[in-house]
């Protein structure tokens, strides 16, 4: 994540697509428990994003922040919070 950070990316935490050909309970149990960790880590980078972007905001200096309230995508960034 710090990473995709310092290079301007949004990171993204990719799910494992379901799939018909397991072809064993043990298969679909690894499935099921790499799918829970992907959705545990797709949680805490939306949770740690939101604190990041309320980070960075509160470091800005009040003119900075009347100027990017004044930007017509203020709405959109302040709904998001996504710090990159």
């Amino acid at each position: 994540m710090a990473h995709d950070m310092r290079l301007m990316r949004a990171t993204s935490i990719v799910l494992p697509p379901p799939s018909n050909s397991r072809t064993s309970d043990l298969d679909t149990f690894i499935w099921k428990e790499e799918y829970k960790e992907a959705q545990k880590k797709k949680i805490a980078l939306e949770v740690n994003n939101k604190k990041a972007s309320t980070l960075v905001y509160g470091q800005c200096s009040p003119k900075l922040i009347s100027k990017i309230k004044g930007s017509n995508l203020w709405e959109k960034a302040d709904k998001d919070q996504d710090v990159v």
